[in-house]
């Protein structure tokens, strides 16, 4: 459930009349005003206002504006001690991530046992920050498994000792400053991450190496899942500490060289609230990218408009366009939070950030006589645009010349050297274009505009719905050109006041916020009144943290249940801000640091630094999905002189980005199998991929994937070696070779699609891996595949854990079945036979074996594969197996393990596989690259898959209802388009059925329903869709082979007790062998 309606938690307010300077720091100009708030209405006015340029230091800009602005006779009457705070949006920050000076040097230890080492920390960090800032990184043993929070391995104090030995051994100008120590599934429970930081610390103090700082990761950043995510923060948060020394202790310094003896600096975070500085010392992470969110607030303040509900600020800027979003209540309005992954510097972080929106458009944007250009010449306006005497033409030009701001702007009144006609002279002669067509570039512009306002927008009416046009450049945009394009009534659209300076009014209107992210217990009747707990819970620590007490209210909340976790188990979101009171007496601000760090450090020779011209494109990086880049000019495949396909790096992302969208919601993130694959390649393995055609006659082709729970996989990162025993464990049991089997990826959607690639790349234990899979999707249970479908049996089959404990399960009758029980001959009355369940140790050894009383196989070999389903799932998830009535070891398999089953012979492919699935995977991945710079990306995924797949829907998530059924995580997502259309989807792990609103089906299973992110046509996983999520729904054609009778029965509507009526496969298009057509054969 998902709610964003403001609750108050207080009923007591203070009233005061304050007065407080808003700072910000922008790319060109530091901004500075000086805010009162009146005590009855809380109504802000701006005193007076300073714009100065930045400097080189940042530092220096700082203190310049804040004296300029003291100097303002008008500021000169208010008694210097009735300030009570100076508010600070900078770049210093992300300026340190991005040219790796004042950097402080860390190390990290992951306490996860033998889990996650395929993916080692920092694994997907740029690798000139990554060489700048770590300083050694450590596995040790630890960590939790998700239920029921039991230890992956006891902590050992030796893996303490030889870390301290391995600093004593550096040298001390290569020593980490700081260690930041993690641990899987430490948001679930700290004490064992607390517990390692007091060991590590009597290690290091034995080691005469007490200077070292030794952190908790959840400490640092917050218990938020995602390992790789925390652990970036952590350690950004820990090389910042030395810039946030130099940044908090300057302006603390300024604030006291000005004579505000009563103020306290605080700094504006990414999420448009703040934190004093003593916490921005503690947490400096947080303040990293905080400029949009300042002007939006700002702007969305100034109006004081106690009306619209909704409030869209678009910020024009130099460069860009940024569009956000205020909600919530007059003088409660808070920025509309974002849900996607936070990328700052080109690392992905577990930051909370607002939902801000950008294109490249902005008043030094090139003009091409018919458009505008990408490219802009930025803060150098003033000196290269046409109307200030230079030669360049620019969007500013355009817009002076298409409007009539003459006498009447702020721009104008600054820039202006030329009248209106001499203006469109000059740019004709530059450009050849006609004043018509700069009037249709101008509208094209303004439409661009108006559509990433639609996007934004979650309901088609237009009631309720103001716009501001605030930054620099808002005077370029036309009010009623907008208004007309969005249908919106007439003073819909309006200039803000203190346009110019929004940012640092912004930066002077801080909220204090809180939240709460975490994994609950909450039973069905006690739902409320556990949530209302919480509610009360992050509110109070809003105020706690320095909020005003009676103003605190939750603006975003979220509960959702968790896949293939039964019971009550929900992951909770709940977020609360609160007004900032100016009394609240924090910490007070000191070195993070030890004063020895404090001095400038030289940049690495030789390394790749941006350069300023780049600094924008990597701030921005975070709006862009990771494993997007520009596709190579020949993007075909590479193959050998054998005809035989060699991954190469663009390949992995299309595979990546491919797989994730035929995973149709469910599967697992394919994220951190591409990390691991790149990582592969770039190490120099090759990785063959066979067509089925091109198998060896008398080979085998061995299943695998991983079984599990998805959130598992944030924390506990399966080990892709855990696949490798499950199946040398079946091989062995059917007389097979690795030498002569191929390997074949169970399931091609999500994360399943990448595995067998990455064993293969690892170890090469086996002959190599074939394009197809058993699924042509992602389907939640084991017998939803082709093997079982079509008649073959998939015992024996063994799943093996992270300390290589492997469950087997095969047939009494079956022994030792040989090559010809590989090939699927079975024995007579094999059907028939009684299950027999097997545990070996991670030495090989047998545990014992037993017989899960009363079952048998009935009837087809699904029904078998069922009940493997059932066993091995129990055995992944629980304490007790209910099938074998005994006390087992099955909760040390901790929720995700390998899974391999019988290999079929090569010959038997067409019969018992789906071909060319990864192949179907990297088509829709390459389309989708090549159009990551165009207008619309997913209509060319869809183009470039097949002409039958078809858009069903484009517009705003409304509704998101989900729960937890017999394991699953089930539930519906409905989409509301512009026009007021709407479909459900439902959805069991994975999108299942689309219908059109009030009941008209328009897809469903074995469809490939996709939910798509609009920006970036990057798949929306049914865990991660949320409300106002700007999506495209999307349906593409099954294979043949899951449209028959056979297959219908198992994986259509009815294999989901759907209660609606099958659709006729004859009349569903479908894929064969990577063609399209209209019916099965």
């Amino acid at each position: 459930s998902v709610s964003s309606r403001p609750r108050r938690r207080e009923t007591s307010r203070v009233k005061m009349t304050t007065y407080t300077i808003g700072i910000d720091v922008g790319g060109t100009n530091t901004d500075a005003v000086f805010l009162q708030t009146a005590s009855a209405n809380q109504a802000v006015t701006v005193v007076d206002k300073v714009k100065t340029p930045t400097t080189l230091d940042v530092v220096s800009g700082i203190q310049n504006a804040l004296n300029q602005l003291l100097a303002k006779t008008s500021v000169k009457v208010v008694p210097k001690e009735e300030v009570r705070c100076v508010f600070l949006g900078t770049t210093a920050f992300l300026n340190a991530l991005l040219e790796c000076k004042n950097l402080l040097k860390v190390g990290i230890v992951r306490l996860c046992g033998p889990t996650t080492r395929n993916h080692p920390p920092l694994i997907e960090w740029p690798q000139t920050l990554k060489t700048t800032v770590l300083r050694g990184s450590w596995w040790a043993s630890g960590g939790y498994e998700f239920f029921p929070e039991k230890e992956i391995s006891p902590l050992d104090d030796r893996d303490f000792v030889a870390i301290a030995d391995d600093l004593k051994g550096m040298d001390v100008a290569d020593r980490p400053v700081e260690i930041i120590v993690s641990g899987v599934h430490a948001p679930l429970k700290i004490d064992q991450e607390q517990d390692a930081c007091k060991r590590l610390r009597k290690a290091l103090a034995d080691k005469q190496l007490n200077i070292i700082r030794v952190t908790s990761s959840c400490e640092a950043v917050g218990c938020r899942i995602g390992i790789l995510k925390r652990e970036s923060a952590a350690v950004l948060n820990a090389c910042l500490r030395k810039s946030a020394s130099i940044t908090v202790g300057a302006i603390d310094q300024a604030i006291k060289d000005a004579g505000l003896t009563g103020a306290r600096a605080y700094l504006t975070t990414s999420d448009g609230t703040v934190v004093h500085g003593g916490a921005a010392l503690d947490r400096p992470v947080e303040c990293i990218a905080s400029g949009p969110v300042n002007s939006i607030r700002g702007a969305g303040v100034l109006i004081n408009d106690e009306e619209s509900e909704t409030i869209f600020v678009l910020d024009v800027g130099g460069t860009t366009t940024d569009v956000g979003v205020l909600v919530g209540s007059a003088n409660k309005r808070h920025v509309r939070q974002s849900n996607s992954d936070s990328r700052v510097a080109g690392v992905r972080t577990n930051n909370y950030v607002a939902d801000v929106v950008s294109i490249a458009l902005g008043g030094g944007s090139g003009f091409m006589g018919t458009h505008f250009h990408a490219s802009s010449v930025g803060y150098q306006i003033t000196t290269k645009a046409i109307c200030c005497g230079g030669d360049t033409p620019t969007f500013t030009d355009v817009a002076l010349a298409c409007q009539s701001l003459l006498s009447t702007s702020s721009v104008n009144d600054a820039w202006c050297t030329v009248k209106r006609e001499a203006l469109r002279a000059a740019l004709t002669a530059k450009t050849g274009a006609s004043v018509e067509e700069m009037q249709a570039a101008y509208r094209a512009a303004n439409q661009r505009v108006a559509d990433l306002v639609s996007k934004l927008k979650t309901s088609q009416s237009s009631q309720g719905i103001k716009v501001i046009l605030a930054g620099g450049g808002g005077a370029l945009l036309d009010g009623d050109m907008l208004a007309e394009m969005l249908e919106l009534p007439a003073g819909a659209v309006v200039k803000a006041e203190h346009m110019d300076v929004a940012n640092a009014c912004g930066a002077g209107l801080g909220q204090v916020g809180a939240v709460l992210d975490k994994t609950e217990e909450i039973r069905e009747g006690d739902f409320e009144a556990k949530v209302e707990e919480l509610r009360t819970e992050v509110c109070k620590v809003a105020v706690e943290k320095g909020g005003l007490p009676g103003t605190a209210v939750v603006i975003q909340e979220e509960v959702t249940a968790i896949a293939f976790v039964s019971g009550n188990t929900k992951r909770v979101f709940i977020k609360a801000v609160a007004d900032l009171n100016p009394a609240f007496a924090g910490p007070a601000t000191g070195p993070a640091c030890p004063p020895c760090e404090l001095a400038s450090e030289p940049t690495p020779a030789g390394s790749d630094l941006p350069s300023s011209a780049s600094k924008a494109r990597l701030a921005g990086e975070h709006q862009d999905p990771p494993d997007m880049f520009s596709p190579p000019e020949a993007s075909q495949k590479q193959l050998d002189e054998h005809g035989v396909w060699v991954l190469s790096e663009y390949d992995i992302h299309c595979l990546a980005i491919g797989c994730g969208i035929l995973g149709c919601g469910g599967g697992g993130s394919t994220y951190k199998g591409f990390l691991s694959l790149k990582h592969q390649v770039r190490g120099g393995k090759q990785i063959r991929v066979l067509f089925p055609e091109q198998l060896p006659a008398h080979s085998f082709v061995q299943p695998a994937a991983f079984m599990g729970v998805p959130t598992v996989i944030e924390e506990r990162i399966h080990v892709t070696g855990d696949l490798l025993p499950a199946a040398k464990r079946v091989l062995a049991s059917v007389g097979g070779e690795a030498s002569s089997t191929f390997l074949l990826s169970a399931e091609v959607g999500g994360c399943n699609g990448l595995e067998p690639l990455i064993l293969q790349a690892q170890t090469g234990a086996f002959a190599g891996v074939v394009d197809g899979d058993l699924m042509g999707r992602a389907f939640p249970e084991l017998q939803m595949q082709t093997l079982s479908i079509y008649g073959q049996s998939i015992l024996p089959a063994a799943l093996c854990d992270a300390h290589g404990n492997v469950l087997m399960l095969t047939r009494r009758a079956e022994g030792a079945a040989g090559a010809a029980g590989a090939a699927g001959e079975e024995g007579a009355g094999a059907e028939e036979a009684p299950f027999v369940r097997e545990m070996f140790n991670a030495a090989g050894e047998s545990e014992g074996s037993t017989e899960p009383w009363g079952w048998k196989a009935q009837g087809p070999f699904v029904s078998e594969a069922a009940f493997v389903e059932s066993e091995m799932r129990c055995a992944l998830m629980y304490d007790s197996n209910p099938f074998t009535a005994t006390e087992a070891q099955v909760g040390g398999m901790g929720m995700v393990a390998g899974l391999a089953f019988r290999p079929f012979a090569a010959a038997t492919f067409g019969e018992a596989a789906i071909p060319h699935t990864l192949s179907r995977a990297r088509a829709i991945g390459d389309a989708l690259l090549c159009a990551t710079r165009s207008a619309s990306p997913v209509m060319a995924v869809l183009q470039g898959v097949d002409s039958s797949a078809r858009l069903l829907m484009e517009g705003k998530v409304v509704l998101v209802q989900s729960n937890s059924e017999g394991g699953f995580a089930a539930g519906s997502v409905e989409v509301c388009s512009e026009s007021g259309q709407r479909v459900r989807v439902r959805f069991q792990n994975e999108y299942l059925r689309c219908s059109q609103l009030p009941g008209t089906v328009l897809a469903e299973v074995p469809d490939l329903i996709c939910i798509l992110d609009s920006e970036n046509g990057c798949p929306v996983a049914t865990e991660e869709v949320k409300y106002g999520l700007r999506v495209l729904v999307v349906a593409l054609p099954a294979h043949a082979r899951l449209c028959t009778d056979e297959a219908m029965c198992v994986i259509g509507p009815s294999g989901f007790k759907s209660l609606l009526p099958p659709v006729d496969c004859m009349n569903r298009p479908v894929i064969v062998d990577g063609s399209t057509r209209g019916s099965p054969p």
